[in-house]
């Protein structure tokens, strides 16, 4: 509630920047026909192993965890020397860096009883571990890591002399591949011991070389392998269409601290919303209950105004319940309608990118995929947050 508070005291309400627009302040039909059941391919069974692995990834052993911050530090410097062959525990260890998040505590919770025999759990469980342990991760693994090595001086020491060989750096360098290495500015390391370039190519380096590492840990891959293993059902249907969801276009106070339901990364950005190009769309259930809140823009693409949209993320429990085909179609049409009304030039959606711009969910990406495609993808720099641009978009219409 503090911080709520505090957020109160900096926040503007900017309706005004919808001016000039028009849409129906009672809010856009929203209609979910039905939701789909899951179930695993003929002669498909899951990994019974995989799952009581997965079950423990957010506990920690008494033994470690009472020796705490110091074994962090020491799984740090292996980290820093190369190694990715971590013990479970060790793992464990490095995600406890996220375990006392609420989205992580939520997430144990409704999973606290997992059954083999119950395909469409599984699928649901499957996905949203895959998040916390990709998007969640990334979003916050590294101001973790900056928070612990402030506060960890006899750590932080370490890392940076052991970072103060250049081979040794060199090598911490080329284990972030190509393309992610660029994001880190060594030199920042090397000379002037920044802690937050550090924790940022720490964080790089577990999730592409610990929880990624198809030959060693590799829980990601492996949750995805599982995954793989299911296919919608056409049997037992459940009957989404009696739902009270309406769509709302918003710029309101309520409508920033809406955006957190989602459990997305940009809740608490004030640049982000201090943007006049930019608004919400969020989707509300009996007119009380926050579903799912897109992210939309307001920018000249191919020399006129249109609509642009990025950031399509239900609520965790609302995703399970859903079809999401549906979903992502009813935000489409409402953003057609609004162009339309609003004679813009076209609806266009971001790329995926690193920074998971067009949606943290993986059901949700895997739909709307099927419009990431070169003849409709458009060259397009545009900053979507403070500090990260996308570089292409797709136009839907």
């Amino acid at each position: 509630f503090r911080e709520v508070k505090d957020y109160l005291e900096k926040l503007e309400d900017r309706s005004d920047d919808l001016d000039g627009y028009s849409f129906p302040s009672e809010g856009y039909p929203f209609n979910l026909d039905e939701g789909r059941t899951y179930k695993l391919r003929e002669d498909e069974k899951i990994n019974p192993d995989l799952i009581s692995r997965t079950k423990t990834l957010f506990q920690v052993s008494p033994e470690l965890i009472e020796k705490g911050e110091n074994e962090i530090g020491k799984i740090l410097g292996k980290l820093v020397k190369g190694a990715s062959d971590l013990e479970d525990q060790e793992v464990n260890l490095l995600l406890s860096l996220i375990s006392e998040m609420e989205q992580i505590k939520e997430f144990k919770e409704r999973y606290e009883s997992l059954d083999l025999n119950q395909p469409e759990q599984l699928f649901h469980y499957l996905n949203e571990l895959r998040e916390n342990l990709g998007v969640l991760f990334s979003d916050h693994c590294s101001s973790r890591l900056t928070q612990f090595l402030k506060e960890d001086e006899k750590t932080r020491s370490r890392l940076f002399e052991l970072l103060s060989s250049e081979k040794r750096l060199k090598h911490f360098e080329g284990s972030l591949g190509k393309g992610k290495k660029e994001k880190i500015d060594w030199d920042k390391i090397l000379n002037k011991k920044d802690i937050n370039q550090l924790s940022t190519a720490l964080s790089i380096y577990i999730q592409n070389k610990i929880l990624s590492n198809r030959k060693l840990t590799g829980v990601k891959d492996k949750i995805g392998k599982e995954l793989k293993k299911f296919v919608e059902s056409e049997e037992g249907f459940k009957l989404a269409s009696s739902r009270n969801l309406r769509a709302y276009i918003s710029k309101n106070v309520a409508s920033f601290f809406a955006k957190a339901s989602a459990g997305i990364c940009t809740a608490d950005d004030l640049w982000l919303w201090n943007r006049k190009d930019h608004f919400h769309i969020n989707v509300v259930e009996n007119n009380e209950r926050m579903r799912a809140n897109i992210q939309a823009y307001i920018t000249k693409i191919e020399g006129k105004p249109a609509l642009l949209l990025r950031g399509f993320n239900p609520n965790v429990d609302f995703i399970s319940e859903v079809n999401i085909k549906d979903f992502c179609e009813s935000i489409l049409n409402i953003a057609k309608g609004f162009v339309g009304e609003n004679n813009l030039g076209g609806v266009y959606i971001t790329e995926q990118g690193d920074f998971h711009a067009l949606s943290n969910r993986g059901e949700v990406m895997s739909y709307l995929g099927r419009y990431l495609k070169g003849e409709n993808e458009i060259a397009y720099s545009f900053d979507i947050v403070d500090g990260e641009k996308i570089k292409e978009v797709y136009k839907i219409s």
